[in-house]
């Protein structure tokens, strides 16, 4: 390359400089593009519920630092149940999920599951149980926020056909 410069050591100084430049910028775009074919880098937007599924999303999101340094994770919070209409919508990339769920249009892969309770008063006669179906408590009153989820609420006790214990029982706790 061949470039005219004005007499004088400060434009020869600019020139080699930025000419050294040249070659490490080279390597690091270089770098920057072997990472995004290898799909390590860029955002991964993870949808989670309001509450969050605590030591679960901390763990999970750690690891997949470690696995992946070059992707920054950016959490995106979603009321009761808003989460996997933001994954169909397309304004998250993954989302932490609470079953039961409408599932349709989406991949699901269950990688926690945590006991059912049921707060019960002490003078209560499931209490003495050491266990209690759904199906146990569908008739008693049921403490819920308006904006949860049918499928939440319900929790399998208005399913059709459904009969005998649920798969996870709830253990009986006294109030």
């Amino acid at each position: 390359m061949a470039v005219g410069l004005p007499p004088g050591p400060p434009a020869g100084l600019d020139v080699i400089t930025e000419a050294r430049l040249t070659p490490r910028q080279s390597e690091r775009v270089t770098a920057a593009a072997e990472r995004h074919r290898r799909g390590e880098t860029g955002v991964l937007r993870v949808g989670f519920e309001a509450s969050g599924a605590g030591e679960l999303t901390t763990r999970a999101r750690a690891e997949f630092a470690r696995r992946h340094p070059g992707v920054r994770v950016a959490p995106k919070r979603y009321d009761w149940g808003q989460e996997a209409a933001a994954l169909r919508d397309g304004l998250t990339d993954v989302a932490f999920v609470w079953l039961p769920h409408d599932q349709a249009g989406l991949h699901a892969e269950v990688v926690h599951s945590e006991p059912r309770v049921v707060g019960l008063p002490s003078g209560h006669p499931l209490v003495g149980r050491s266990g209690v179906s759904v199906l146990d408590v569908r008739d008693e009153p049921l403490m819920w926020t308006e904006r949860a989820p049918r499928e939440w609420v319900d929790g399998g006790r208005s399913t059709p056909g459904r009969t005998g214990r649920a798969r996870t029982g709830a253990r009986p706790t006294t109030m």
